[in-house]
């Protein structure tokens, strides 16, 4: 399965690591094997927190939120 984070907003990092973390915890009992995809566009604050904690870039959409703004697809597998 391919699981998709929305809306994950956080105010520290410290939030932030916790519900990762019981996200991630979730979906290893929900799947055997699973993908968690978040995007975000390319002015939000985040692309660093995401891949020190694995994520990793996995392509650029173009025009994909607002037109003229690219969306940065990260991607985070886990067995």
């Amino acid at each position: 399965k391919r699981w998709r984070l929305r809306h994950f907003a956080f105010r520290d990092d410290t939030a932030a690591i916790a519900l990762l973390g019981a996200v991630e915890k979730y979906l290893k009992e929900q799947s055997k094997t699973l993908k968690i995809e978040q995007n975000l566009a390319e002015n939000e604050k985040g692309l660093e927190f995401y891949v020190a904690n694995g994520f990793v870039q996995e392509g650029v959409l173009m025009n994909h939120f607002r037109l003229g703004e690219r969306c940065i697809v990260l991607g985070k597998s886990l067995p």
